[in-house]
């Protein structure tokens, strides 16, 4: 019988999986992900490949370790770290 759920689940893996191997494979590709599919995990794998992806990342994701693999890769990711700063700095 067929099963809608477990077709939109299924459906649902193999997009994530699409959005994650094209981070992996191109970081600044971040920009093109669907924000439901923007998750940690991608966020991670994109500032691993290209650190200036850092400017895509939803300010929630922007930990110590994803700013620091953004850094390490690239360190112009800075740009969009120092924006962060400021705001925490002044709330």
């Amino acid at each position: 019988m067929f099963n809608r759920g477990e077709t939109f689940k299924n459906n649902f893996e193999r997009k994530f999986q699409i959005c994650l191997e094209a981070v992996k494979n191109n970081g600044l590709s971040l920009k093109s992900v669907p924000n439901k599919f923007k998750t940690y995990e991608i966020c991670l794998e994109a500032v691993k490949n290209n650190g200036l992806s850092l400017e895509y990342v939803s300010y929630n994701y922007k930990t110590l370790e994803l700013c620091t693999e953004a850094i390490k890769n690239n360190g112009l990711a800075l740009k969009y770290i120092i924006d962060i700063l400021n705001n925490k700095i002044h709330q």
